[in-house]
């Protein structure tokens, strides 16, 4: 065929699928919109962002995102993906999978199990908790508890413990054998 009738469809097809930088995130409304630099003298305004259901995110500024144009009209463009490889967790291994952030906080599934880390504070809001587990541990400079405490088993105290006023208080003693002292109300 003559190259002169195929060359718009070539254009178009070449304009369907692009790059571009994330310059600002408008994220107040149903559908995300990003405006980008497609190049240096194209930037465009209002590219509606699809993503998944359930995840949320507003990239950065100098994110990178891939634009689709949608019949192959600048026009018409939207944004498919958006990644920054500034935060981007590297050296995983295939088949794991991480939620992160800018800040370090990360939740890792990892070959060996779920890992969550942060460098900032966790709050975990929920009406109940079950853990069924062999063993659980807590290693903290502190642990505090607020309302009643159940335990259905032993309770194994390494080290002192002081129950309050007319609760009973164990001591470890130097030669670690245990002392016991019922306070009086």
């Amino acid at each position: 065929m003559n190259d002169r009738l195929l060359r718009p469809i070539k254009d178009r097809l070449n304009l369907m699928l692009g790059r571009a930088i994330v310059r600002l995130v408008k994220d107040s409304g149903a559908l995300q919109l990003i405006q980008a630099d497609r190049s240096a003298d194209e930037p465009a305004d209002d590219l509606e962002r699809f993503g998944w259901y359930g995840f949320h995110s507003v990239p950065h500024e100098g994110a990178e995102a891939i634009v689709a144009s949608l019949g192959g009209s600048r026009s018409h463009g939207v944004v498919i993906a958006c990644e920054d490889r500034r935060y981007r967790l590297t050296g995983m291994a295939a088949g794991e999978v991480a939620l992160a952030d800018d800040l370090g906080q990360v939740v890792y599934l990892t070959r060996d199990g779920l890992r969550i880390t942060s460098p900032l504070k966790i709050d975990i809001e929920l009406p109940e908790v079950t853990v069924t587990t062999n063993v659980y541990t807590v290693d903290a400079d502190q642990t505090s508890f607020f309302g009643d405490v159940s335990i259905g088993g032993n309770l194994d105290v390494d080290g002192n413990s002081d129950l309050g006023n007319g609760a009973t208080k164990f001591v470890k003693l130097a030669d670690n054998s245990n002392a016991t002292t019922v306070k009086a109300k």
